[in-house]
């Protein structure tokens, strides 16, 4: 199955991968990246799907059955304000 990533939901990535390499080191980067491979793809519900990755992150993500693709579609730090997240969600800027 292909992992599709979309714009924002790469960046928060990046973003994340860096905080973690300058704070915590390369394994800990590591650590998420494995993380984030083994799970991806457990079996869930059909619909938004996402994962809790080293308990600060949640990826949010669906899968496409039609083009047998799974949608990454955001990067949310769970320390930052759920209504940030609503606001994001309702604005549609999801790419």
């Amino acid at each position: 199955m292909k992992v599709v990533v979309t714009r924002r939901a790469e960046e928060k990535l990046e973003r994340a991968y860096d905080y973690g390499y300058v704070n915590f080191g390369l394994s800990a980067v590591v650590r998420l990246q494995e993380e984030l491979e083994e799970r991806l793809l457990d079996k869930n519900p059909l619909g938004y799907r996402y994962l809790i990755l080293l308990k600060t992150f949640k990826l949010i993500y669906y899968i496409d059955t039609e083009s047998s693709s799974v949608i990454i579609s955001d990067l949310w730090d769970v320390r930052m304000e759920p209504s940030s997240l609503v606001e994001r969600t309702l604005s549609g800027n999801n790419q």
